[in-house]
């Protein structure tokens, strides 16, 4: 990044200020009060101070940018197995989640970004004899895998909510008389009674939990859908 001012073939010296820090792709220009005394001290007075205060919060916002692809792309991820042990892995007594973070063949930082989304097929598959049931267990074990991680050194966790799943289109069968299936309504039932759980538990887990409301984004959606 180069600048430069002249005085021109008018003036004898050049009472605009320039400044220019290439770190964060900054440039100021401050036009000098020609005619006025110490014209460029006003200028240079005011790129000085403009210039320190938006260099800094620039180098703010780009170690911020560079945390957050470090989280998502960086060296620290969680370590899976090798497509050579995929099948043999999957088998009804290979570990699960959780007993490999207790093994500690998962390898956790600080920057290690996770999104916990683990009981959909839970809420999507709420009996219809007591559509809660499932979401209460599925909402109790995601918040064990929550506190888990946490004490294994996660800091980041996304946490979506459901999206009232009795109203997706796998889910809007309707009776002769309108309604909805009673499938669909345990559906409903379901994600309702997890999403509460998990807004109860959370508080609770400790990290830094960012929580994904998909539950709202669907029913704006629904209630809008030009708007998006």
């Amino acid at each position: 990044m180069v600048s430069r001012s002249n005085a021109g073939m008018v003036r004898t010296h050049n009472e605009d200020a320039v400044f220019t820090q290439a770190e964060v792709g900054l440039a100021i220009l401050a036009d000098g009060m020609g005619g006025y005394n110490a014209g460029e001290v006003a200028s240079g007075m005011a790129t000085a101070v403009i210039g320190a205060e938006l260099s800094q919060g620039l180098r703010q916002a780009k170690r911020c940018v560079s945390e957050l692809l470090e989280a998502v792309t960086g060296t620290s991820r969680v370590a899976h197995p090798t497509d050579a042990l995929v099948a043999a892995d999957l088998t009804a007594s290979s570990p699960g989640f959780l007993q490999r973070l207790q093994a500690g063949s998962l390898k956790i930082g600080p920057n290690t970004l996770f999104v916990i989304n683990p009981a959909g097929n839970d809420v999507r598959d709420s009996p219809v004899e007591d559509p809660t049931a499932t979401a209460t267990v599925g909402a109790a074990n995601t918040l064990e895998i929550i506190r888990q991680l946490v004490g294994a050194g996660a800091r980041t966790i996304v946490v979506p909510t459901f999206a009232p799943v009795g109203l997706l289109p796998e889910s809007t069968n309707l009776n002769p008389d309108g309604s909805r299936t009673a499938k669909a309504e345990a559906r409903g039932i379901g994600a309702a009674t997890y999403n509460a759980l998990m807004a109860e538990g959370l508080p609770g887990v400790g990290g830094n939990i960012v929580v994904g409301d998909f539950d709202t984004l669907f029913r704006e959606v629904l209630a809008m859908p030009a708007a998006f």
